[in-house]
């Protein structure tokens, strides 16, 4: 006698799976650049560096994407409030690609958006 696998569920697995591990290396990600401008730079420091790239309200900037970075990794780690945090983070990483990185192309050692 042969058990039987349904496949969608085999594939539902897969696809909880590979969802968790990308949650997870982005939350990690996210935390280590949150806590590189929050413990490395400090706030101000990220304020005073988001100020000479012309980024809107530089201080309040640096709290708000420290916290988004920091925290909402975490959270993404957890799995809590996903869609949420998801959309923070593509608000923040948009604002530093089209604020930042854009005008120096792709290439990450010229400061390019790779």
């Amino acid at each position: 006698m042969s058990i039987l696998v349904n496949p969608s569920s085999k594939t539902a697995a897969l696809t909880d799976v590979a969802l968790l591990v990308a949650r997870v290396a982005l939350g990690v990600i996210l935390m280590a650049h949150g806590w590189q401008k929050f413990d490395e730079w400090t706030i101000q420091g990220t304020g005073q560096n988001f100020a000479e790239m012309g980024i809107p309200a530089p201080t309040v900037t640096a709290g708000a994407v420290t916290f988004i970075e920091l925290v909402g990794g975490a959270l993404l780690i957890l799995g809590v409030l996903t869609p949420l945090v998801a959309l923070l983070g593509a608000v923040v990483m948009l604002g530093a690609l089209f604020l930042v990185h854009l005008e120096a192309g792709i290439f990450v050692d010229a400061g390019g958006y790779e």
